[in-house]
């Protein structure tokens, strides 16, 4: 599989996605290649999100981390949410209730808030590199950030 600009470590820490932070499931709750195919997915949607910018960004290349680390975070936690509400079973045994896989509102909800923020970043993102193609400006003082 390809390497992303960004890496598992990355996504991890960011999500604090480890065991002992996972006492519920006592693991990771997104394996690796989880990780990696939700990076192609966010890269792929990137590339269909208007404007188009004339080329298409791989997952070797794409220059922006951040904005690749919220879209990953983002994908992962719309997708955890569907399988907590179809695994959702609350029950009850001698007056204890108990629900382990009630978060699919909460994982909805951050999930769509990442997402929506991955779209919002990506058409500035586009809207800016069009505006520079089209009138070969100098850029912003800002750059593009430093090459990985």
């Amino acid at each position: 599989m390809a390497t992303a600009k960004i890496t598992v470590a990355d996504v991890r820490r960011f999500l604090l996605d480890k065991p002992e932070a996972n006492t519920l499931i006592d693991g990771v709750r997104w394996t690796d290649e989880d990780i990696d195919k939700a990076c192609i997915d966010v890269i792929d949607a990137y590339n269909v999100i208007p404007p188009p910018v004339g080329f298409v960004q791989t997952v070797e290349q794409f220059p922006l981390r951040y904005l690749l680390l919220i879209g990953v975070t983002g994908h992962l936690l719309r997708g955890a949410a569907v399988s907590e509400a179809s695994n959702q079973l609350t029950y009850s045994a001698e007056g204890v209730q108990v629900a382990d896989r009630d978060r699919a509102q909460i994982f909805t909800e951050l999930g769509n808030s990442f997402w929506k923020d991955f779209l919002d970043m990506s058409k500035q993102v586009k809207i800016s590199q069009n505006v520079n193609a089209l009138l070969g400006g100098k850029g912003s003082e800002y750059g593009w950030g430093p090459s990985y």
